[in-house]
């Protein structure tokens, strides 16, 4: 449970990351550093090695691919809603 945790933390940051430092994000006015896109690829790859030993490889990857498309769809409704959403 504890590594599952870590795992799901770890790939949240990852994907955080990698979306803030895209130049699509909405998050920020500008987007952040490139290394912070590099950041959340190591992160992302971590998170599949810490849910490897529990899940297997196909599955961790699922996990992992799960969790950025969950993540990368909620970051911009985020920056929708903290923006005003459609009253602006």
């Amino acid at each position: 449970m504890p590594i599952t945790l870590a795992a799901l933390v770890t790939g949240v940051a990852g994907a955080s990351c990698h979306y803030l430092a895209s130049p699509q994000q909405r998050l920020r006015k500008h987007p952040a550093p490139r290394w912070l896109r590099a950041a959340g690829i190591v992160l992302l790859a971590f998170a599949f090695w810490l849910w490897r030993p529990a899940l297997g490889s196909g599955a961790a990857l699922a996990a992992v691919m799960a969790l950025c498309m969950t993540v990368w769809v909620a970051l911009p409704y985020l920056a929708w809603w903290l923006r005003g959403g459609a009253n602006r």
